[in-house]
C-alpha cells in the first residue's frame, strides 16, 4: 500500500498492487469521503484520513511494503503530536 497526496486538493491517494485490490476495496469502504480512481487506487479527504487513521489497521499486517509520501507522513505525525498536546 502507498499513501501520498492526491492531485486533487485536500485529498490523499491510497494505492496498492494488483494482488491487494480486495484489501484496498475493504479499506476504501471505511472512509466516507473515498472515491475510486482505479481498481488499485482511491482518494480520500485529508480530514477523513486523519480522523479515521486507525482504520488503516485493517490492512494486512503481512504486507510489510506500506509506504508513505514523506510530506504526508510529516503531516500525520504532526497532527498526532498536536492531539497528544491538546489531550494533556
Amino acid at each position: 500500500m502507498r499513501l501520498e497526496f492526491s492531485v486533487r486538493a485536500g485529498r490523499v491517494q491510497v494505492s496498492c498492487d494488483a494482488e491487494s485490490t480486495a484489501h484496498l476495496n475493504a479499506l476504501r469502504g471505511r472512509f466516507l469521503t473515498s472515491a475510486a480512481i482505479t481498481s488499485q487506487a482511491f482518494d480520500v479527504g485529508i480530514d477523513d484520513l486523519l480522523v479515521n487513521l486507525r482504520d488503516l489497521t485493517v490492512w494486512p499486517a503481512t504486507d510489510t511494503d506500506v509506504t508513505w509520501q514523506q510530506e504526508l507522513r510529516a503531516l500525520v505525525e504532526g497532527n498526532a503530536a498536536d492531539d497528544k498536546c491538546g489531550a494533556g
